[in-house]
């Protein structure tokens, strides 16, 4: 899965698209390792099955991203936003039809700043629209 996982990465960035050979071969790969991680799942202590469910699924995430027809543009910095305010990141996101993913581990903290951040932005929007009423 390592050496498909890079080609699959080196596709996008040559085609702006990934092989549907690839990704089907891929998700054949997840679906073995995911009925594996099943049949062995008395094997496991709750924190390794965890561990491991949470890894397979977040490899499925990533390839329902691969599978998009404008995966090229994560790679190639378009989606990447260059914004100094929520406010621009909020047009960004809107013009781009971009919508926020789950946060993946160790960026909890940054993305509950964030929410924090958005839910202020719309307060203070929301407070601005009430007030021209």
């Amino acid at each position: 899965m390592t050496s498909l996982a890079q080609e699959a990465v080196g596709q996008v960035g040559t085609n702006t698209r990934v092989d549907p050979g690839t990704l089907q071969q891929m998700t054949g790969d997840v679906e073995k390792l995911q009925n594996q991680l099943s049949r062995n799942v008395r094997e496991l202590t709750p924190a390794q099955y965890i561990e491991a469910k949470q890894f397979l699924n977040s490899f499925e995430d990533a390839l329902r991203a691969l599978r998009q027809p404008d995966v090229g543009n994560f790679f190639s910095g378009r989606y990447a936003p260059k914004v100094k305010s929520v406010g621009e990141l909020v047009d960004f996101m809107t013009k781009n039809g971009l919508l926020f993913a789950p946060a993946t581990a160790g960026d909890q903290s940054a993305y509950a700043a964030l929410h924090r951040a958005l839910a202020a932005y719309d307060f203070a929007v929301q407070g601005s629209a009430s007030e021209k009423r």
